[in-house]
């Protein structure tokens, strides 16, 4: 799961790592040696801005890395077509992992709870095909005199963060700056500084600092 902030870059640092994966190339300081089909679905932003974003980057996406937009949650307490016409775009590409951007718009189960936490998660297995799949998610600050819930709090201080394999957290430091935190569930930890390169007016990658 990568987890950061609002206006933190997160959708760009996926959207890296999943060219890295489909073109076969490192991500930042992880090595990546064999190329992957990846399906990256997107509802946190219009289509456009997507391509905007991609386009600045690499100037044309490769075939291994397909784009899914939906409009509506598609994880939901019943199925519903939308899930179906979705899980059905990404089998056609016969993904080897799936990218979900992000659970505020993908979603619309109270995950407060470890039952609806559960619920949620294999719903996205099922969507994805039950290949390997990463959330993204920005969680947001707790508000004095507000009960944290799963939408609120802290990432790291919930269920649903607890639950993953690696957790990818993004923080911004300044302008220019970042950090980001790998944090498997298993194995050491690795903290990597970075910085901003702009490639246009509107749209700047992640690298590491130094």
């Amino acid at each position: 799961m990568l987890t950061a902030p609002p206006k933190t870059g997160k959708t760009i640092l996926a959207l890296q790592l999943a060219y890295a994966l489909a073109m076969g190339v490192s991500f930042l300081r992880a090595k990546i040696t064999h190329s992957y089909r990846v399906s990256f679905v997107g509802a946190d932003a219009p289509m456009e801005e997507y391509k905007i974003q991609t386009d600045a980057i690499w100037g044309r996406a490769p075939d291994t890395l397909c784009f899914t937009y939906v409009e509506e949650p598609i994880c939901t307490k019943r199925l519903t077509a939308e899930a179906q016409n979705t899980r059905a775009q990404i089998a056609a590409h016969s993904p080897d992992a799936v990218m979900f951007d992000a659970l505020e718009s993908l979603v619309s189960l109270d995950f407060n709870t470890h039952e609806g936490t559960q619920h949620m998660l294999r719903q996205f297995a099922w969507l994805a095909g039950h290949k390997p799949f990463l959330l993204i998610h920005h969680p947001r600050k707790p508000a004095p005199g507000v009960k944290e819930d799963m939408r609120s709090a802290q990432a790291g201080h919930h269920y649903l963060s607890a639950q993953a394999s690696v957790l990818l957290s993004l923080e911004g430091i300044g302008p220019d700056k970042g950090r980001l935190d790998v944090l498997p569930r298993r194995g050491r930890a690795a903290h990597w500084p970075l910085r901003r390169r702009e490639m246009t007016a509107d749209v700047a990658v992640w690298e590491i600092d130094g």
